[in-house]
């Protein structure tokens, strides 16, 4: 078996559009992601967003509380893509296939969605279900892939993939990341059956890796949280029986385990997202029975919500199936119990887009930013899925973080800006605790998040002010010189524009090579498509 080469995004939502309520909506008509990436014209594909985001035409205002600044696309491209985008296309077909001319050979294509912005934005008129805009993506990315088959292909099993990848193609594995997979809400208004019926569906469609939860509880087990509109959300889709209940925390004296992230830290953003809740939802009103978390603790808040006994009976089907399993979003307590009943079998699992707990900061009064939560996984959790044999892909976008590298340490001025200088620290840590082995990226583009923002803004530099030097450097691992990439009239420079859309990987490689000061540390970083299969073997050999 030859091994093949090429590095895997293990995370990332080429199909956006579809989601949000976007899988009932016309060609061109308003929807809250904006944006088409098929590969047609730039003009019908990435055109000025002003019928979905204008406060004239729009449905409702979430556009605007969303994603703030919006406007002009195709032809200028003054406004998006940029890096700190939510609801704009940054998977345009013509910027995958940039990634892929880097080097890029795997790809974890994801269903994505939000039921709570879908029916802010969509009103009560349009089904708004997670299973609708699961299959309705899902069978996008198929189409996407038919038309564009002479250079990517979706693959069902690690040997498919093998020999796509031998074939000099990008390799597509569809999957699933949404708040409740099959609206399964609760473990009271769920069955064994479904969650059975669930995976055999999901399987038939294709999907060959889960994120079996998201921001929110749900049938399987508790969530990581990172902010108050988690507690908010979770209050709002309910328990799938018409009850409401937002997070309860674990209480002392249990540890933190690391954890210094408090809810109810962010007053006005928690009234905002409340009153959009009122809207839509009627009963008391939603601020003023907010609990008070403080009350119960004040060293750091983590989710009391473990895997439900419906959540045990998925993970035992997806480990009959030889499925891949992502272990992020989880709570601690759920995401332990996994890891335990995956040890029981050795069976290895993963986590898709890593946030790293232990470079997390510290509170500094009020602030929550940056501060290590739940959201992050902790280093005991990562070496765990070390020794199972699966991958770590730190998240391009990981905020501020500690300097993992003393020589690349920031200051006081720029440590609250997040460009690649983050995302140096992390995949170096990542790669000294897997020893310098199956670690990837996971970007979440087009994820309702954002990207490392310009090591250079207003003339200050973030780490060593050595720009990347275009027409001169040649692309991480390549002999090919790394070129300035055009759209139209605008050209786009990692320096000044930070990661703004999927095509500028190569960009983001070359300057955190520079930031490294050696390509020896992205070896690991091109065989992580073979990381990533050897996992999957190792799945598919312990199936059953």
């Amino acid at each position: 078996m030859t091994d093949v080469w090429g590095y895997a995004d293990l995370h990332c939502h080429p199909m956006s559009h579809l989601g949000f309520g976007g899988a009932q909506v016309a060609a061109g008509d308003p929807r809250l992601f904006w944006g088409d990436p098929s590969g047609g014209d730039h003009a019908s594909c990435l055109p000025c967003c002003d019928p979905a985001h204008s406060i004239f035409q729009t449905p409702s205002l979430i556009s605007l509380l969303v994603d703030k600044r919006h406007g002009c696309g195709d032809p200028s491209y003054v406004d998006w893509p940029r890096y700190d985008t939510i609801s704009h296309q940054q998977m345009y077909v013509e910027w995958m296939r940039r990634a892929y001319d880097s080097g890029l050979r795997l790809i974890c294509a994801l269903a994505v969605h939000n039921r709570f912005l879908a029916d802010l934005y969509n009103g009560g008129s349009f089904d708004n279900s997670d299973t609708l805009a699961v299959s309705a993506q899902l069978a996008g990315m198929k189409k996407l892939v038919d038309q564009e088959s002479d250079w990517m292909e979706v693959v069902l099993s690690p040997a498919h993939a093998r020999a796509v990848i031998g074939a000099n193609k990008l390799a597509v594995v569809l999957g699933v990341e949404v708040d409740s997979p099959g609206d399964l809400r609760s473990e009271k208004a769920s069955t064994d059956a479904q969650v059975d019926a669930l995976i055999a569906d999901f399987h038939a469609m294709g999907v060959r890796t889960l994120t079996p939860i998201h921001l929110a509880n749900n049938a399987f087990g508790g969530c990581s949280f990172a902010n108050d509109q988690y507690s908010l959300l979770n209050h709002y889709l309910g328990d799938g029986a018409g009850g409401q209940h937002f997070f309860d925390i674990v209480p002392k004296p249990q540890s933190t385990n690391g954890v210094e992230f408090l809810l109810d830290t962010d007053p006005g953003r928690k009234a905002q997202v409340s009153a959009y809740l009122d809207i839509i939802q009627s009963g008391p009103d939603i601020d003023a029975d907010y609990p008070d978390y403080r009350a119960i603790r004040i060293d750091g808040h983590r989710n009391a919500a473990g895997l439900t006994n419906r959540g045990r009976r998925l993970v035992s089907q997806i480990m009959k199936r030889g499925l891949l399993l992502d272990v992020d979003h989880m709570s601690d307590l759920t995401r332990d119990e996994v890891l335990t009943l995956a040890e029981g079998r050795a069976y290895p699992v993963y986590s898709s887009h890593t946030g790293l707990r232990e470079l997390g900061l510290k509170q500094l009064g009020d602030s929550m930013v940056g501060v290590a939560s739940e959201a992050q996984l902790a280093r005991r959790t990562l070496e765990r899925i070390r020794d199972l044999g699966g991958l770590i892909a730190p998240v391009s976008r990981q905020g501020p973080t500690l300097a993992h590298l003393p020589n690349l340490a920031t200051t006081p001025r720029t440590l609250g800006r997040d460009t690649s200088l983050s995302w140096a620290h992390a995949y170096t840590y990542a790669l000294d605790l897997m020893g310098d082995e199956r670690v990837a990226i996971g970007t979440d583009f087009n994820g309702f998040g954002q990207q490392p923002g310009p090591r250079r803004k207003n003339g200050v530099w973030v780490g060593p002010s050595r720009e990347v030097r275009y027409d001169v450097e040649k692309q991480v691992q390549l002999d090919v010189l790394l070129k300035r990439y055009s759209l139209e009239t605008r050209t786009f420079d990692i320096n000044d524009d930070g990661l703004a859309h999927f095509g500028m990987l190569p960009d983001f490689l070359r300057d955190v090579a520079n930031l490294l000061q050696s390509e020896d540390r992205f070896i690991p970083f091109f065989r992580s498509s073979e990381y990533f299969l050897q996992m999957w073997e190792r799945c598919e050999a312990q199936a059953g």
